[in-house]
């Protein structure tokens, strides 16, 4: 597999040349909730609305509620100085929530991890599975024809 250089946790260091500009921003998505970032700063308090958009050109899209999220802690961090690292994490499983996810018995979800078949992770006394494991586990053994436990594609 490809590492994809997106996925690479980055850094960004606030700029003096970049403060005007982040400033018009941090009024146009407002501050992020109270305790998040620190005190609030009187911009625009767009946490009621649920999305926005981003347009570049004649282009335009929509900004799902999460990453506006996200640009609001970014936004003010990086208004007060403070350097933001964004690291993708990857969604990681129980060893319960994979044996649903595969209409497994615990038991023979312990087998394939123990054969090393399903890889897996120790955390602490803890396992758990990437769920892009999981899911090409699934995959491998049944193609496309089946599909996962119900909620699994949310």
């Amino acid at each position: 597999m490809t590492a994809n250089p997106a996925m690479d946790p980055r850094t960004f260091v606030p700029r003096g040349s970049s403060a005007e500009a982040l400033e018009r921003l941090r009024d146009l998505v407002g501050d992020p909730p109270q305790g998040s970032s620190g005190a609030a700063t009187g911009a625009i308090d767009l946490r009621g609305v649920e999305s926005a958009v981003v347009s570049v050109g004649a282009e335009s899209a929509p900004l799902p509620p999460q990453l506006l999220d996200a640009l609001r802690l970014l936004v003010a961090a990086l208004c007060d100085g403070r350097p933001v690292t964004v690291s993708p994490q990857e969604h990681m499983v129980t060893p319960h929530e994979a044996a649903e996810l595969l209409r497994l018995s615990r038991a023979d979800l312990d087998q394939l991890m123990e054969s090393g078949r399903l890889p897996y992770r120790a955390i602490g006394r803890h396992h758990r599975i990437l769920l892009t494991d999981v899911l090409a586990y699934h995959r491998a053994i049944h193609g496309d024809r089946a599909g996962l436990a119900a909620g699994a594609e949310d």
